[in-house]
């Protein structure tokens, strides 16, 4: 489950406690993990409503407007693609569509693959 404290212990930047939740509705919730002095942000978004659907439309937008949509695996997602000049992975968990930002400065590969395999397992 990604927490503050779990996004502490990867990074070494602390984190605050609570996420701000700034968008969600029935169908849609997005988190926000800021760093305590607000050089670093991990954003989630989770969609329930049609999650293929969404998710192939992210990879179609993805590919259109920013580049390549980089196939990935993500230990529990059924599928998921990388977009590395963005530092975002999206993907299918269960019934849910999850996307995944890491701004963190200097995180490594392996920080950011933690980061979102965390994520995996709260979708």
């Amino acid at each position: 489950m990604l927490t503050s404290e779990a996004l502490t212990d990867i990074t070494g930047i602390a984190f605050q406690d609570q996420p701000s939740v700034p968008e969600s509705d029935a169908n849609s919730v997005q988190c926000q993990w800021t760093a305590t002095d607000a050089e670093a942000l991990v954003i989630t978004r989770t969609i329930t409503a049609d999650p293929e659907f969404t998710f192939r439309q992210s990879r179609l937008n993805t590919e259109r407007n920013l580049g390549p949509a980089v196939p990935t695996t993500v230990k529990g997602a059924q599928a998921a693609f990388a977009v590395p000049s963005q530092n975002r992975v999206a993907m299918v968990v269960d019934d849910e569509f999850v996307e995944v930002t890491v701004l963190v400065p200097e995180a490594t590969p392996t920080q950011q693959a933690e980061i979102v395999q965390l994520a995996a397992r709260r979708a």
